[in-house]
């Protein structure tokens, strides 16, 4: 139970808020990238005299400016609520530990807004964007952290070699804005190759469909591990027949397209 007069926070309402914060710019990036693709507002633009390059920078730059800069609003009017409301020597927080907090949200914003971006710029429909790009990132990062689970309590000796405290956040904090940049080149420069002709595929790069068909054979059968019968064997058989399964389709459907469009 919660003492008066003592500050209480939640574990679940705290794991909530950080799903949030972190599903906004990834939802803001699709959405806006997605909606100009299903509202052929990419058509009108191709059509214009602007080049595809110049309306990616703007529509990625004007989304990210307003992104940062509520991001950045927010936790000014977080860190004032904090001072305006705590006593001093409750708070524990210095000004390098907020100039940290701010890059490091920051980056993690402008990595999340990128994917969102990326994504939304390669699907031709919504369907395609949130089942196979937030589904399928969702299984990436369920991937991800078993597999440091994993390797964090059988290889403990290679974790700690890992730097800690402020190391470990210059590091993320790089490793996050590295990836962003990364991102947005290689966004750009994919969507500077769509073909509008692929708009009743799942893809508007069908060449992509190849990427996404190891990445989901790697992750799919990793992430479920031996969910049948506790059989890692059986498991990850049957979860590799399954993301086969569902690559037959796929080339089953983009084949029926192709005929649908001779004729």
């Amino acid at each position: 139970m919660p003492q008066r007069d003592k500050l209480y926070s939640s574990l679940v309402v705290g794991q909530i808020i950080t799903i949030i914060h972190y599903a906004i710019p990834l939802l803001l990036g699709l959405a806006m990238a997605g909606m100009d693709q299903a509202s052929s507002f990419n058509v009108a633009m191709f059509k214009s005299r602007f080049k595809r390059r110049q309306f990616f920078a703007a529509r990625y730059w004007y989304g990210l400016t307003c992104l940062l800069g509520t991001t950045t609003l927010g936790i000014g009017i977080l860190l004032l609520g904090i001072f305006a409301g705590v006593p001093t020597e409750y708070v524990g927080i210095s000004g390098l530990n907020i100039l940290g907090l701010l890059m490091m949200n920051l980056a993690i914003d402008s990595f999340l807004f990128t994917v969102g971006i990326g994504v939304g710029s390669i699907f031709s429909t919504l369907f395609g964007m949130f089942v196979f790009g937030l589904f399928g990132g969702w299984l990436g990062a369920s991937a991800i952290q078993r597999f440091m689970v994993y390797n964090a309590v059988n290889h403990r000796s290679y974790w700690s070699l890992l730097p800690r405290g402020d190391q470990l956040f210059l590091l993320l904090f790089i490793l996050a804005l590295t990836i962003s940049v990364a991102g947005y080149w290689l966004t750009r420069w994919l969507f500077d190759r769509i073909s509008l002709e692929n708009e009743g595929d799942i893809l508007l790069l069908p060449k992509l469909r190849w990427v996404i068909f190891v990445y989901t054979l790697i992750v799919v059968p990793y992430n479920f591990g031996d969910w049948l019968l506790q059989n890692e064997l059986l498991s990850y058989s049957v979860s590799i027949i399954g993301v086969l399964a569902l690559g037959l389709w796929w080339l089953h459907r983009e084949r029926v397209q192709e005929r649908l469009m001779v004729r």
